[in-house]
């Protein structure tokens, strides 16, 4: 079964009458985690529809959020700066709905957070995927040449250092 974060659920289940207990014996965990099954089962009991009950729609997300959020992921991720380091002003972190979480800016907005991590666990799975196959290349180049700058399996030889030309040249 597939875990998925619904916060929206377990707050819909609640106005529904189904108390914090039962969210609990359902199978709702630390953080609105639940099994997406289970969550519609619950749904179905109550009458509640589950297009309704797993809201994580890319409309309800805060559009300038959105529209930076890879820029600002990038600056966090390669330079640890921008606004997930909330380096910017207060009234841009504002305006960008974050805030201050110890070291770093996190999304005040349920929607934004789940934008933010769904991107971030795309990026931990290419992330992966890539680290996976830089190894087979690795482990490849000991029985083949691979790399360009490889004379013979498992023998390298490194290039000069790359000179810019210029005009005069």
């Amino acid at each position: 079964m597939t875990d998925i974060r619904a916060p929206y659920a377990y707050s819909i289940l609640q106005e529904k009458g189904v108390s914090k207990e039962k969210l609990n014996e359902l199978g709702f965990k630390r953080g609105y985690w639940v099994s997406r099954q289970l969550a519609l089962e619950a749904a179905e009991e109550l009458g509640v529809d589950k297009h309704d009950l797993l809201i994580n729609s890319d409309v309800l997300v805060n559009q300038r959020f959105k529209s930076k959020l890879r820029g600002n992921l990038t600056s966090y991720l390669f330079e640890y700066s921008g606004a997930f380091r909330y380096s910017a002003s207060i009234n841009h972190m504002r305006i960008l709905g974050v805030e201050k979480v110890r070291d770093i800016a996190l999304p005040t907005r349920v929607m934004d957070a789940l934008l933010l991590e769904r991107t971030l666990h795309q990026i931990i799975a290419r992330s992966r995927y890539m680290l996976t196959e830089l190894n087979s290349k690795f482990a490849a180049s000991e029985q083949a040449v691979v790399f360009s700058d490889q004379k013979a399996p498992g023998l390298f030889k490194p290039r000069s250092p790359y000179k810019q030309k210029t005009n005069d040249q």
